[in-house]
């Protein structure tokens, strides 16, 4: 039972949207300080440095996290776009009818209802236009009567921002809190977040910047470099190695501010006493390409810097501490928080990280870049798309990672010693015949889809291009 009598702990998810584990100090402690608030949350949890995503984009992320199922397998994906809605539970389902209030705060414009991510939650509000959805309950009922007026006083407050790093995640803390304070002590919690700073484009805040920038970079040359990936994979724009570095740097910078923000939001948890005997989950949806492989964002790419993510677990009381090398991944969040609030599980793809996983690979999807390249042929027919015209599998042990293709360019790599992928080892490698013999068995039993294609709709189109993925 927890210590706050109420017998199931507050179950708290923060996601860092596009943090990558390669500029998450708390993960990879070879580069620079970027995440010290959670460096010191590590101490008192289970932290998982070879975590993956499997997939590396935000709806599949989040419906995996959300199902503890595959891309394939709960459908939310390139060849679909939504969450079904009598597909299998969410955490939030799980967690409403075990009696918890179920809430959530994003700025990301692919969790929403329509995507289906936001299913299963009593109060969701899209921190672009604080309009709650899926109501149920006269506490969340009264709650969410008073966010219209909510909202506005936040916005006399809430300056418009140019080089502070802000995508929402300032306002978004703020609405948090204020609902957190409306939840009756006596009701468990389920609270999500999602923090999209770390997203394009990095715009971190001028001090923070500071920290990070190259000797001799100042924020108005920072400000120059084009930080458009449409531009750079159309060719429009030719990045140099200097402008990945300032990149790379602005990244880390805002990957630093999006640290900050878990902290302000960990303080208002702590203010209604549901701090400490909460479980508490930190991790991304998928990462980031800077530069890497030749690519910018997260699109088109299966490599390690898109999947590899940072996975924090802090159970109720913070008793657990360990530093764990188990293949880790979202699949794993759902059977983990069933067993903390101690209520049956669904039928999952994951497995509680409360024991050992014992997992020898993994899998990650990209079923089709579709749904991007329709609109970027349209708006920018010169273009020759054909190199990004593909679908990708990927499949993963603790030292040697797979990548087939539908356009047959297929990728083999010895993650233990080449963790940022820069050897491609296909067509002379011994283990890629296993791990191809184990995709295709994967790929037969869950009878996956086949790589392929699909047009968008209109009210997609405007998602994607909210989030900078096209014109």
């Amino acid at each position: 039972m927890s210590r706050s009598g109420r017998g199931q702990p507050d179950v708290l998810l923060i996601v860092l949207d596009t943090a990558r584990s390669f500029d998450v100090s708390t993960v990879w402690p070879d580069g620079p300080t970027t995440t010290p608030f959670l460096d010191s949350l590590a101490e008192r949890s289970l932290v998982f440095p070879d975590a993956t995503t499997p997939s590396c984009w935000t709806l599949p992320g989040h419906a995996s996290m959300f199902t503890g199922l595959l891309p394939s397998r709960h459908g939310a994906h390139e060849l679909s776009m939504r969450l079904a809605p009598d597909g299998a539970p969410t955490l939030a389902d799980l967690l409403r009818d075990a009696g918890y209030v179920t809430a959530g705060v994003s700025c990301n414009d692919l969790i929403t209802r329509s995507t289906g991510l936001t299913r299963g939650f009593d109060l969701f509000v899209e921190e672009r236009d604080a309009v709650p959805s899926g109501l149920r309950g006269t506490t969340t009922e009264r709650v969410a009567r008073r966010l219209p007026a909510l909202r506005r006083r936040l916005d006399a407050r809430h300056a418009v921002h140019r080089m502070d790093g802000d995508h929402g995640g300032a306002r978004a803390t703020r609405l948090a809190a204020r609902l957190l304070r409306q939840v009756p002590r006596d009701r468990p919690l389920f609270f999500f977040v999602n923090y999209l700073e770390s997203h394009l484009p990095y715009h971190p805040p001028e001090a923070m910047a500071r920290m990070y920038l190259p000797a001799g970079v100042d924020l108005a040359a920072a400000r120059a470099v084009n930080q458009s990936s449409l531009d750079h994979h159309c060719g429009t724009v030719q990045h140099d190695a200097r402008d990945w570095e300032i990149m790379r740097a602005l990244y880390r910078a805002a990957v630093r501010y999006v640290d900050d923000l878990l902290r302000q939001f960990l303080d208002h948890v702590a203010a209604t006493r549901r701090l400490d005997d909460a479980l508490l989950i930190v991790t991304s949806d998928h990462g980031e390409n800077i530069g890497d492989h030749g690519l910018m964002d997260h699109q088109f790419s299966l490599h390690e810097q898109t999947l590899r993510i940072p996975l924090l677990v802090r159970l109720p009381g913070g008793e657990q501490v360990a530093r764990r090398g188990d293949l880790a991944q979202l699949i794993d969040l759902v059977p983990t928080v069933c067993e903390v609030a101690g209520i049956a599980a669904p039928a999952t793809q994951g497995s509680s990280l409360l024991h050992a996983v014992e997992r020898e690979w993994t899998i990650a999807e990209y079923l089709a870049p579709h749904m991007v390249l329709a609109q970027l042929r349209s708006s920018r027919p010169e273009v020759d798309w054909t190199p990004y015209d593909r679908g990708l599998r990927a499949v993963r042990t603790r030292t040697r990672k797979l990548i087939t293709a539908s356009d047959g360019r297929n990728e083999m790599y010895e993650i233990d010693r080449d963790p940022f992928e820069l050897d491609n080892r296909y067509g002379s490698h011994p283990d890629e015949v296993r791990l191809a013999r184990v995709l295709r068995t994967w790929e037969q039993s869950e009878r996956a889809p086949a790589l392929g294609r699909q047009e968008m709709e209109p009210a997609v189109t405007e998602r994607l291009a909210a989030l900078g993925y096209i014109d």
